[in-house]
């Protein structure tokens, strides 16, 4: 059976990103060339079916943004990506993520549901990447990754730009940041890095978001210590390029007790309805709390019709499924417009 199949196909690259194993480099797509006939008719059935209301839900459905520090820890790395593919997240910004040893090899944890960024195409001049961006396939995002740090810029490794598209042209910027704290690498080197751009480079729909590691009340006031050094001028560069904390004040995002992950959003974003909280139930064994961001989204996208495959067709659901499609229709043709007409219904019956 077609399904038995593609369940193992799906049990083994499991277990191949289980196990840190890329069979081709970061960025390589997969080919998604599986999906079973019966699946695409009942597909096809189901969305003329759709009533308006449903519709017109996924005309104003949001994007949906995953961010999560786990530690260099391969198992919360794999349940974060995995939990995200069955919360049907978008988008996945990882902070801190498992990286093989060999970093020439660039192999880290990969889904086949999700395509991989890294910060800089070579590990082995700049260093083990701190965060990695997962985009969905098949949703109709489109990419353009960002750099303005060269590979030898010592913060380059610390920060990820993604411009991503809608089908109608939409587009936002996602920045993922891990800035890191006291006491270890580039210590608070990724949030000056940041404040050092061109205003201009930040467009009007931003979204900045990861492991900021700044102490401060306006989003932890209960905080009984100092404030981080750089936090006040990075809260100044904030408020100067019109960014706006988007996640919940004062809800500890560590296991420590202190607000570190956070999620800002330019001014029309948040105006929108973008908003970021704690996703509990997303939980993937890291001492990091996980995010989830939802920013107002065209997500108008017509999926790319699957090739039927008769090597492996289940015949009688097909049939089942064709006959249904084909109910009522007549199969008689007096003229070559009749003819015509009931070949566009045959072929729109077997999409």
């Amino acid at each position: 059976m077609l399904v038995t199949s593609l369940k193992k196909q799906q049990l083994f690259n499991a277990h191949d990103a289980g196990n840190g194993i890329m069979h081709d480099p970061v960025h390589a797509p997969l080919d998604a060339d599986y999906a079973a006939p019966q699946s695409i008719l009942k597909r096809a059935m189901s969305t003329a079916a759709q009533p308006q209301s449903l519709i017109n839900a996924l005309l104003d459905a949001h994007l949906k943004i995953l961010q999560l520090n786990v530690e260099h820890a391969p198992d919360a790395h794999e349940i974060a990506l995995t939990l995200a593919y069955t919360s049907d997240i978008n988008i996945i910004l990882i902070q801190e993520p498992y990286t093989f040893k060999d970093l020439s090899r660039q192999i880290t944890k990969k889904h086949p549901s999700y395509e991989c960024f890294s910060p800089t195409d070579s590990w082995a001049i700049s260093g083990r990447p701190r965060v990695l961006t997962y985009v969905r396939k098949k949703k109709g995002i489109r990419t353009s990754q960002l750099r303005p740090f060269t590979t030898d810029t010592k913060e380059a490794s610390d920060l990820l730009f993604l411009q991503i598209f809608s089908p109608t042209g939409k587009s936002a910027l996602i920045v993922n940041i891990y800035n890191a704290p006291a006491g270890c690498s580039r210590a608070g080197e990724a949030a000056k890095a940041l404040t050092t751009l061109p205003e201009a480079y930040f467009p009007q729909t931003t979204i900045l978001a990861g492991d900021l590691n700044l102490l401060h009340n306006r989003w932890q006031p209960s905080l009984q210590r100092s404030p981080t050094t750089f936090a006040e001028p990075f809260i100044n560069w904030l408020d100067l390029q019109g960014l706006v904390l988007i996640s919940d004040i004062d809800c500890p995002t560590h296991e420590r007790g202190n607000v570190l992950d956070l999620s800002f959003a330019s001014s029309p974003l948040a105006l929108a309805g973008a908003k970021a909280s704690i996703a509990s139930h997303l939980d993937a064994t890291s001492d990091h709390q996980p995010l989830i961001t939802t920013v107002p989204w065209d997500q108008r996208y017509k999926e790319t019709a699957q090739k039927l495959r008769f090597d492996t067709l289940d015949h009688t659901s097909f049939l089942s499924l064709l006959a249904s499609n084909l109910a009522g229709t007549e199969s008689s043709a007096a003229t070559e417009e009749d003819l015509d007409a009931l070949a566009e219904k045959l072929t729109s019956a077997i999409q």
